[in-house]
């Protein structure tokens, strides 16, 4: 990859338009934010409003001397976070960054809490941590051991067993009314899989481009879909079909 693409296409390109199917709206990161690390989030908040209600808790890092340390904290967050936040391209792991930092705030508030906190304060304060680690510890543990199936990854994955359609353009059928979403996952796979690339125009871009397949929803199919536009049926699950020109 060259200097040249990486400022353009990862940088630049990504900045200003959606590509490869990684859509969102300004809300995609907080959205994410309170998915993936709310109950860490409601510790932090909890301790926070703990120092500015209870007086016998002294947190010496608000003193002048280390204001340079809060600027920091606070840039470290918010500029990747309002940075990728205003991008077009969002992808969930942009912001992997601001997660040390806030892992970082609470162990220094934790400490703080359990150094010169009540009794009653550190019990509770290390019953919620004990929670909150084992709640996110036993997700992952399912996600890992358990993940739940995804059937249109899967009718993907079977294009693997056919021949020829490496690097073809991949669309996905919408009805009308309707518009195409392609989920981030179903892009990614596409790709590695077959080197597939994804597409927006559903069914009329999809004809007139020779070296493509259309991606179809098991609700959305129908026979007449077949016949009226001289398309065949490459793959099927309980998910949906994958659907080619017939060669005349």
């Amino acid at each position: 990859m060259t200097a040249l693409h990486f400022l353009t296409y990862d940088l630049l390109l990504r900045s200003t338009v959606p590509i490869e199917g990684h859509v969102g709206d300004e809300s995609y990161y907080a959205i994410i934010l309170c998915r993936f690390y709310f109950l860490w989030l409601a510790i932090l908040l909890g301790m926070i409003l703990f120092y500015n209600f209870y007086k016998n808790v002294s947190f010496d890092m608000f003193k002048s001397e280390h204001q340079s340390y809060i600027i920091g904290i606070f840039l470290w967050v918010i500029i990747p976070f309002m940075m990728f936040t205003f991008a077009k391209t969002k992808v969930r792991w942009y912001i992997l960054p601001i997660y040390p930092l806030l892992s970082i705030v609470i162990g220094v508030l934790a400490s703080k809490i359990f150094t010169n906190g009540k009794l009653i304060i550190r019990i509770l304060l290390l019953s919620a941590i004990l929670y909150v680690s084992y709640s996110y510890e036993s997700q992952i543990q399912t996600y890992l051991n358990n993940p739940i199936p995804n059937f249109q990854l899967s009718l993907i994955q079977k294009t693997q067993a056919l021949d020829g359609v490496r690097g073809y353009s991949l669309f996905m059928y919408h009805s009308p009314g309707h518009k195409a979403v392609w989920a981030q996952s179903a892009v990614l796979t596409a790709e590695l899989v077959n080197d597939f690339k994804v597409r927006s125009g559903g069914l009329h871009a999809f004809l007139k481009n020779d070296r493509a397949l259309l991606l179809v929803k098991k609700r959305w199919f129908n026979k007449q879909l077949l016949t009226s536009y001289h398309l065949s049926v490459m793959a099927s699950n309980s998910w949906g079909y994958i659907l080619c020109k017939k060669k005349i």
